[in-house]
């Protein structure tokens, strides 16, 4: 996770990568951030729905679209072509989208500084909101692997849509142990049937979620006084190691009612350092694949993104540099855009998934590469398209996984064979190559 005191890395450390053998190919799900081991033995032989029902929906996700990419025939030299002119044409560059792995990371950066551009991704939320709270206040934090082997009572705060995004995290943190677990927030019965069958010792305990910090500090406060059952109460006050588990991602559900995310995860961080004064306690916050990005932009720039690069360098505003804010402020300007507002704006959207462009991306109008394996099916007046390899399936790719504590190298076991051709027309590079030549000089 970046933190208040962050270097700027060009390289990965090399106590992160997760590879013995730099020749060596791993076998991983690359469609979430727990970045499962294909080849261990709880595997199953088929990895379908059986293995994980997220892997299931993913490949179901880039199977269609590389159906859909199949129809067209794309001359690359020309599609360059239109796109550099775009660029060249514009004065206000966006370069925004979903990325996962950190080759496509280190593009991104390379084509918005090359552009002066403003570099945000599109769901940056969750992981801002994290680091920001952790650059006011520090964190006391912990990697799954240590979690899962020292943990004597858990807290886990979210509701099923943890378990939507990462479906296999209950198998991720047990180590066969049957330990105490307190299930906070908004679980149904299936999922908290999923943290038990994974050999914990669960307790659920249903709660507004953006009331979760202040009930433990009160809890604290009020050890002889707690409205909680009274095994509960006996696990956090025996714990000698605790671990807070929760998704970023899920603090943005608007059914969660947290309107101050940074707040909230600045209570808890501190009821976290609070507890550690006794015992040891840390914070496990997950994220998604695209934590990626913030590392390697971090390594890049000493910044976690939301930055525009001007000749004196990166400027970061986190408040500021938002790229939903900036396509919102654009929408509907194509039109008359000279005589308005000579900045002549235009976006790139870079993307390491097979899922459709956003709405508000298509409706704002402005000229627009699009960098994916997925072909747009909006209209959009001023479009090119550049169709790319599928990260981590049709490549290797390096990845963070989601406590941020590893990185890995590797792709999904599947043969290309089973995914739909291309027509021999088309052109598939990997995004680093076509922004290598977008950015040719």
């Amino acid at each position: 996770m970046v933190g208040r005191n962050c270097t700027a890395f060009k390289t990965p450390p090399a106590e992160f990568v997760g590879m013995t053998d730099p020749h060596e190919t791993a076998r991983l799900c690359t469609f979430c951030s727990l970045l499962c081991e294909l080849d261990r033995e709880d595997a199953s032989p088929d990895f379908g729905e059986a293995f994980c029902s997220r892997r299931h929906r993913e490949w179901e996700i880039v199977t269609s679209a590389r159906r859909d990419a199949a129809l067209p025939t794309i001359d690359s030299d020309d599609a360059i072509d239109a796109a550099q002119k775009i660029l060249a044409n514009s004065k206000d560059v966006l370069v925004t989208g979903r990325v996962h792995c950190v080759e496509t990371a280190r593009a991104a950066i390379q084509l918005a500084r090359r552009f002066s551009g403003m570099l945000d991704l599109w769901e940056s939320d969750a992981g801002m909101d994290a680091v920001l709270a952790i650059q006011k206040n520090g964190l006391n934090s912990v990697s799954l692997a240590e979690a899962r082997e020292r943990t004597d009572c858990w807290i886990v705060i979210g509701s099923d849509g943890l378990l939507e995004e990462v479906p296999r995290l209950p198998q991720a943190t047990s180590n066969g142990r049957k330990v105490p677990m307190l299930l906070m927030g908004n679980w149904s019965a299936p999922s908290i049937a999923a943290w038990k069958d994974a050999g914990f010792d669960v307790v659920g305990i249903p709660c507004s979620m953006k009331k979760i910090p202040g009930a433990l500090a009160e809890a604290t406060r009020q050890a002889q006084n707690m409205e909680w059952d009274s095994q509960v109460g006996e696990w956090l006050h025996q714990a000698k190691y605790l671990t807070v588990l929760w998704s970023g991602r899920e603090l943005t559900y608007a059914s969660n009612n947290i309107t101050n995310r940074e707040l909230w995860i600045e209570s808890l961080l501190h009821w976290i350092a609070q507890r550690n004064e006794v015992i040891r306690a840390g914070a496990l916050i997950w994220s998604s694949l695209e934590a990626g990005f913030q590392q390697t932009c971090t390594w890049q720039t000493g910044f976690p993104g939301r930055i525009r690069f001007l000749r004196q360098g990166a400027e970061y505003r986190p408040h500021e540099y938002v790229a939903k804010r900036w396509v919102a402020r654009k929408a509907g300007t194509a039109k008359g855009e000279d005589a308005r507002t000579p900045s002549k704006p235009c976006i790139v959207w870079v993307d390491d998934t097979s899922e459709s462009l956003p709405d508000p991306i298509v409706q704002a109008g402005v000229p627009l590469v699009v960098l994916s394996p997925r072909k747009p099916t909006l209209d959009h007046p001023s479009m090119v398209w550049l169709p790319c390899a599928s990260t981590g399936i049709e490549s290797t790719e390096a990845y963070f996984r989601g406590d941020q504590s590893l990185l890995v190298s590797g792709r999904n076991p599947v043969s290309i064979t089973e995914l739909p051709e291309v027509p021999s027309g088309g052109s598939r590079l990997r995004v680093n190559q076509w922004i290598a030549r977008l950015i040719a000089s």
